[in-house]
């Protein structure tokens, strides 16, 4: 149940709530607070060793390709609980607690996300942080940045993701601007024969022509950070703060990014020692979400 949760924006609290409304006992909220404190600490352990993985096989698929192995594109991108800007001429801090940068391949054409870097100021026992027994306390911490420290910080995370995967031996190239302009100069003309034109006029029609327009017209975003993004606030919504298992939901939200909702779901409840058994109902259903999910992806 908690493998559920943490792909979807309810808290522990409404799903309470709907237990009880159904006139089913509910489990006390306190043990569903520890349930959810060891479910999310395994799903961040899990996706980060799938991402490992994935980072993996992309030195295999350069390989295969006869290009270098250590040269893969990404792009990154960063989102946060609250908007940046929300705090414009209403206070000299920004409004955001929470954020994740997320860097994912362009490799393939599922643009998978080969790192996260989450980063978190809150933390439940926050206000024992000045108190010099802290750690007599067993607090687990998950403030990992400072309050002084500004979260809009991306290129910080951009560092952090990329020296990661330079440690295991990916690299960059030292300069990544383009040197020259990639538009073509006006005095620019093609001396073409009619045969050329009518080549060219297919090759265009094919992207161009209403038809592709009309299937494509939705389609008004081609950055796969973005649509990531848009998934952990799924699981991370601004509605609610998740201080304690914040990082475990961002590692679910990417984990349904990278292997869709019908197999993600399967593939963490095997991780946290909850496997869905083969044949079953459950897993029926899981594979015609993914199904469902799957056939979208095509549209």
């Amino acid at each position: 149940m908690q493998v559920g949760l943490s792909q979807v924006s309810m808290g522990l609290l409404g799903l309470r709530k709907i237990l009880l409304s159904g006139n089913i006992p509910a489990p006390s909220t306190k043990g569903m607070q520890n349930s959810a404190n060891k479910v999310n600490e395994k799903i961040e352990i899990q996706n980060v060793a799938d991402m490992a993985d994935i980072r993996t096989e992309l030195k295999t698929i350069n390989k295969m390709r006869g290009h270098p192995e250590s040269h893969i594109d990404v792009e990154g991108d960063g989102c946060y609980n609250n908007p940046l800007y929300s705090g414009i001429g209403k206070t000299p801090f920004q409004p955001a607690t929470q954020s994740c940068y997320v860097v994912v391949e362009n490799m393939t054409d599922k643009k998978i996300v080969t790192n996260l870097v989450t980063k978190n100021k809150l933390c439940s026992h926050g206000k024992d942080h000045s108190n010099e027994n802290i750690n007599k306390k067993n607090c687990k911490c998950t403030q990992n940045l400072q309050m002084v420290e500004s979260i809009g910080n991306e290129q910080r995370s951009a560092r952090e993701s990329l020296s990661k995967m330079y440690s295991e031996g990916f690299e960059g190239i030292e300069d990544p601007w383009i040197n020259r302009s990639i538009y073509l100069p006006k005095t620019f003309k093609l001396n073409l024969t009619l045969k050329q034109q009518t080549e060219l006029r297919k090759c265009i029609n094919y992207r161009l022509c209403p038809k592709e327009l009309e299937r494509t017209k939705l389609g008004t975003n081609t950055q796969k950070s973005e649509c990531v993004n848009r998934i952990i606030r799924r699981s991370l919504p601004r509605s609610n703060t998740f201080s304690k298992n914040f990082q475990g939901r961002a590692n679910s939200a990417v984990s349904s990014a990278t292997h869709g909702p019908g197999e993600s779901v399967m593939a963490l409840c095997l991780s946290v020692g909850a496997p869905v058994a083969a044949g079953s109902k459950v897993h029926t259903h899981l594979q015609q979400e993914q199904k469902i999910y799957e056939n979208q992806q095509t549209i």
